[in-house]
Parts: structure tokens; C-alpha cells; sequence
């Protein structure tokens, strides 16, 4: 009996782990997408909503698309794994810390560079 117990309690602990469910994306990636992601939507509604000649729902859904495509990810990938850590918010409070922190690091960039990084 106490072979079963100590068995079961090796199970449970290494069951207890930071495993993510299958198909989230893991946080340091879900960082940096996520990281992209908000930038490309300030981009759009700092800069693109106030040039009336681009359609700016069009330029934000092509910026999200490439984002996508760059990180090698599905939308439906980014939204369930959004949702995921939205329903974890030890979880997503650590990844956003952890981007706070990093972009105390990197300097604000100016609309120039947004241009350069977005608008092509």
C-alpha cells in the first residue's frame, strides 16, 4: 500500500508543473507576439486612423495577419492562447510584467520609426 501512495504522490507532483495545455503557446513566445500585436494596434490608431486615406480596420487585420505569419502561429492559435491566459491571471500577470520590464529597456520609438516598422 505505501508503494501505491508514494507512486501516486510522484504522479500528482510531476502532474503539478507549469504545463501548458496542448496548443498554447508558450510565454516567452506569446510575449513577443503579443508584444507585436499591441504594437501594431497603437500604430493603427495613433497613425493610420488619422490618415484618412488608408482604410485602418484593412491595415490593422494585414499588420495582425503578418504578425501571425512571422511567429508561425493561426489566429485561432493567438485567440485561444490569449483566452487561456486571460483565465490564468497569475499567468498572464507574469508575461505582462516581464514586457513591462523589457520595454523599460528598449527606448520609446518615434513616429518615424513606426512608419518605418509598420507602414511599408
Amino acid at each position: 500500500m505505501r508503494k501505491w501512495v508514494i507512486l501516486f504522490t510522484i504522479v500528482l507532483v510531476s502532474c503539478q508543473g507549469n504545463d501548458l495545455p496542448e496548443g498554447v503557446i508558450p510565454p516567452e513566445k506569446m510575449q513577443k507576439i503579443f508584444w507585436d500585436y499591441i504594437s501594431a494596434d497603437i500604430y493603427v490608431s495613433e497613425f493610420v486612423l488619422h490618415d484618412t486615406a488608408i482604410n485602418s480596420i484593412k491595415k490593422n487585420i494585414g499588420l495582425q495577419k503578418k504578425i501571425f505569419e512571422d511567429n508561425k502561429i493561426t489566429k485561432e492559435q493567438f485567440y485561444s492562447s490569449y483566452k487561456y491566459y486571460v483565465n490564468h491571471p497569475d499567468l498572464m500577470k507574469n508575461m505582462l510584467d516581464t514586457m513591462i520590464k523589457r520595454s523599460e529597456i528598449v527606448r520609446k520609438p518615434n513616429k518615424k520609426d513606426l512608419k518605418k516598422i509598420f507602414y511599408e
